[in-house]
């Protein structure tokens, strides 16, 4: 049994060979960033909802955008999280080794049935 070896981002870009995919590490730094800029811009609503709670009549404006700030943010991660997971799905490359041809069902001589009437 012979253990993998992780390699980093620019090692897989420059392989010239195509036998390191940067595909996941790549897909996996994405998603740190969008979350890092998702956490970002939710606080800064929150800080704004803050900042207009304070006004003489935005208390409940306030009140509501410090409430859906976060659950705004939430949305917005599911959305990337699902994204991103449904391309690391789609363009998921077997191990090496493993690559099989796809099995078709053996043709036989069905009768489709009965045929509708033309005319």
């Amino acid at each position: 049994m012979t253990a993998r070896r992780r390699h980093g981002v620019l090692v897989a870009l420059l392989d010239t060979r195509f036998t390191t995919f940067a595909t996941p590490v790549l897909v996996s730094w994405i998603y740190r960033g969008c979350m890092a800029v998702i956490v970002m811009v939710t606080l800064w609503w929150m800080l704004l909802a803050v900042a207009v709670m304070t006004w003489r009549n935005g208390w409940m404006w306030g009140a509501l955008g410090l409430a859906a700030a976060p659950l705004i943010g939430f949305v917005m991660l599911l959305v990337v999280r699902v994204a991103l997971e449904l391309a690391v799905a789609r363009f998921r490359i077997p191990a090496a080794g493993t690559l099989e041809a796809p099995r078709t069902a053996p043709h036989k001589d069905v009768d489709p049935g009965p045929r509708p009437p033309s005319g």
